[in-house]
């Protein structure tokens, strides 16, 4: 095993200070003074050990009785909660200083073997600060440069959209922040009038008066950092919240992570937010993958790692407080660690890794990834511990936030990173879900989400990291928190791509394009399109509203909104576009029809005022798309989508955008006559691409279908083309020319081939179909459709089903 290092010779010049836990028997032995008890131990452990040594009270803050009574409200919260004897917990200190690591690894040794009948766990007591190199002053501007950790997925955690919700400055929300040092007199980290510290100090020593050791100007740089990432007024994650710092370093008593732990668990609400930013070090610890290293002493661990910190730590969660603690960053002194391969000394046990010997303190523990500021972002840093107890992940370098030295109340940097950057960033996000929850109508006064709730809730839609073998977890994405079914907090408003669709983002089966919420009828208009179309009119679900489209007609179109949220959407928007029917839905080729506007309330669903409109003769079937936006969520201009595959991201992940490339055929005036089906095929505007063109069909058997199509795109496709003459019915002899037919089944896929189609390319088909008359009325679905992909991924359909419309007419159903 290799030497033990628990502190750098220039860290501690006075006598080494330990935390020593007692077994049961050796408590009831010690009671009412423990010091000749612990002085004999350490002198059975290594001679002289015990002469003169202090000893006190590990956690003297908050006081005995008042601990007591946490534990004893943390086991009400918490039945799984078994609570520890914080009160067989000790800080001791040497009698001797100048004591060498040699002496200090034969008495940890010596007081952790197995089977001990007095001493529980004996430690160096000390913290590692998180910090790495000492931080660049780069800049004096407020203003954050892009992007920003804050920002929407996949960039960052999408704090943006959150500031737009109800409570989603954070406001009400108690946080505080574990280290040793910070400037509380950065201009960024004052309000009021006249300007004051917005953070307040929660002291060790209540008797005393709460001072901050400024004497490390690296410790008060990292603090001043942190604070910055969620309490800067321009950038930060949840700058209404209230929050405090808690030193865990008492100027001439050294470090005490333990009772700084427990002092802001007692001044913490339940549901409030504590950030743990020190690190643990293993004690006798070592890894048992191949090759695994002895890190006996070395810091750069969770600080859960050390058992004195692991109990406060789950008393604050059985409380109900969501603490937020970082991975550590072990790739600073090597290779980062994987955690799950971690096994602890003094038990053999692995702490982090699930099974008999897993231990839950109930925090979300924090990894790091690399910004999309550095090559292969999103990625997990050199730097940071990993292993599936790693619960979250967010930036790791490049964020933008306040400096300070203690002399200087005005810098900022641009390269504060790590775990410690990353776990700011989580802490400020679940400060954002505590006040935005508390703030949602109908929920019981005071809601607020547990520890364990609030790190399931990160998890849920968050932004994977790019590789599985990162295990650092996900980046949370607070647009899906809030808007999804889990949370429900914000108004959530979005429109049916088809019948089915419940809003989920991304579109899970992809973009059908039979909207039934886009309702086109001849004019005149109905008489209440809410009373005709809206909740309760049994046409919610119906596809088959629309009549068809007749060019040089008038028409009127409807558009039905959903908000699946619990609160209302006061400012809603649908933009109407109509463009020829086509295989591939290019925006270039929209044309805007209107815009209505509507106010929804929660759980709610509206029908816009009628739009009229008066279809152009294109001699074809048309499309109808309708693009919602909200005051929280702005659609972007179509014309903005210059490149068609921009167009498809955003309209799979969007559930603001749908469209009706969907014709429905009522049976014809002639029994038996042809139905002659136009539609585009065209290529992308900017560039060649390689398509495939697929049909669908589900119509009824003695169905008669017929594709026609030019014979450059047929060429272009490499279609295999049946030997027969030029089609001459229904054709020019210039048309015939140029065009060939093929015979498609009706009722199954059709691949019609596969090529690359020319940049700006369109190309005019047409399908001929016959079907019985008695399609027309027959129950079910018969359809035949035309999709374009690009390798895998369909980039547009057409599809014309055969039926009845649904006829409504002044308020009046009739089928």
């Amino acid at each position: 095993m290799a030497e033990y290092r628990p502190f750098p010779p220039h860290c501690d010049p006075h006598p080494p200070l330990f935390s020593l836990k007692l077994t049961a028997s050796a408590q009831r032995e010690a009671l009412p003074n423990p010091q000749p008890l612990v002085a004999a131990i350490l002198d059975r452990a290594v001679e002289g050990a015990g002469a003169n040594v202090r000893v006190s009270p590990l956690i003297s803050n908050p006081p005995p009785e008042i601990l007591d009574q946490m534990v004893a409200r943390a086991v009400c919260l918490d039945p799984s909660y078994d609570p520890p004897d914080f009160r067989a917990w000790y800080r001791v200190q040497l009698g001797t200083a100048g004591v060498d690591n040699q002496f200090v690894d034969r008495l940890v040794r010596q007081l952790n073997c197995p089977g001990s009948s007095d001493v529980e766990s004996f430690q160096v007591l000390r913290a590692a600060p998180l910090r790495r190199a000492p931080l660049v002053p780069t800049s004096a501007s407020a203003a954050a440069p892009m992007p920003r950790p804050i920002d929407p997925k996949p960039v960052g955690v999408d704090a943006v959209f959150a500031h737009g919700c109800l409570g989603g400055n954070g406001g009400g929300i108690g946080f505080a922040d574990l280290e040793q040092s910070w400037d509380l007199n950065h201009v960024d980290l004052l309000g009021g009038t006249p300007p004051r510290p917005r953070v307040s100090v929660i002291p060790l020593d209540p008797s005393g008066p709460g001072e901050i050791d400024l004497g490390v100007p690296m410790e008060t740089e990292h603090g001043t950092a942190v604070l910055g990432i969620v309490l800067r007024q321009r950038g930060g994650v949840a700058p209404g919240c209230k929050a405090y710092v808690v030193p865990d370093h008492q100027p001439g008593l050294g470090s005490n992570l333990p009772k700084a732990i427990t002092t802001a668990a007692h001044s913490l609400r339940r549901g409030d937010v504590l950030l743990i930013e020190t690190q643990g070090y293993a004690p006798q610890g070592s890894f048992d993958a191949p090759g695994g290293n002895d890190i006996s002493g070395e810091y750069y661990l969770p600080a859960e790692v050390m058992k004195e910190n692991f109990d406060p730590i789950r008393l604050a969660t059985a409380l109900g407080i969501v603490v937020v603690e970082a991975a550590g960053n072990g790739g600073d002194i090597g290779e980062p660690y994987n955690l799950d391969t971690y096994v602890d000394g003094p038990t053999g046990h692995q702490i982090f890794k699930a099974g008999p010997d897993f231990q839950d303190s109930g925090a979300v523990i924090v990894g790091a990834a690399n910004s999309p500021k550095r090559d292969n972002p999103l990625t997990r840093s050199d730097s940071s511990n990993f292993g599936s107890r790693v619960n979250a992940f967010a930036w790791g370098d490049g964020i933008y936030t306040t400096w300070s030295d203690g002399v200087s109340h005005t810098g900022y940097t641009g390269d504060f990173g790590g775990t410690s950057g990353a776990a700011a960033i989580i802490a400020g996000a679940a400060i954002l879900l505590q006040a935005i929850v508390s703030k949602k109508p109908g929920m019981p006064p005071g809601f607020r989400f547990g520890p364990l709730g609030m790190r399931w809730l990160l998890a849920q839609g968050c932004t994977p990291s790019h590789s599985a073998d990162d295990m650092i977890g996900g980046m949370p994405d607070l647009h899906a928190i809030i808007t999804g079914p889990y949370f429900n907090a914000a108004p959530d408003t979005y429109i049916r791509d088809a019948v089915g669709d419940d809003g989920a983002r991304p579109r899970p089966a992809g973009l059908t394009y039979h909207s039934p919420d886009i309702i086109v009828l001849h004019s005149p208009v109905v008489g209440d399109p809410q009373l005709v179309f809206g909740a309760g009119s049994q046409t919610e679900d119906n596809s088959m509203l629309s009549e068809p489209i007749l060019g040089g007609e008038p028409h009127t179109i409807y558009v039905r909104v959903r908000n699946r949220g619990a609160v209302p959407e006061n400012c809603v928007s649908a933009s109407v576009y109509w463009a020829p029917a086509s295989t591939t839905l290019t925006p270039s080729t929209w044309s805007k029809i209107g815009t209505t506007t509507a106010v929804l309330p929660g759980n709610s669903l509206a029908v816009s005022a009628g739009l009229p409109w008066t279809a152009p003769p294109t001699g074809g079937s048309y499309c109808l798309i309708a693009v919602v936006s909200t005051t929280l969520d702005p659609a972007p201009e179509h014309t903005n989508f210059t490149m068609v595959d921009k167009f498809l991201n955003f309209a799979v992940s969007s559930n603001k955008i749908a469209a009706r490339n969907l014709d429905v055929i009522p049976a014809p005036l002639a029994e038996g006559a042809i139905h002659t089906l136009s539609f585009l095929v065209p290529g992308y505007p900017n560039r060649n691409e390689v398509f495939t063109l697929e049909t669908l069909g589900s119509l009824p058997r003695g169905s008669e279908v017929t594709l026609r199509l030019p014979r450059t795109l047929a060429r272009q496709l490499h279609v295999e083309l049946p030997r027969q003459p030029p089609p001459t019915n229904g054709c020019t002899p210039e048309e015939a020319a140029d065009a060939v037919e093929l015979a498609l089944p009706p009722i199954v896929w059709r691949r019609i081939g596969m090529g690359a189609i020319p940049a700006g390319s369109v190309s005019r088909c047409e399908l001929c179909v016959r079907v019985p008359e008695e399609t027309y009325t027959a129950p079910g679905t018969h359809e035949i459709g035309v999709r374009q992909l690009v390798g895998e991924r369909e980039v547009g359909r057409f599809t014309w089903r055969f039926g009845q419309v649904t006829c409504i007419r002044g308020g009046v159903r009739a089928d």
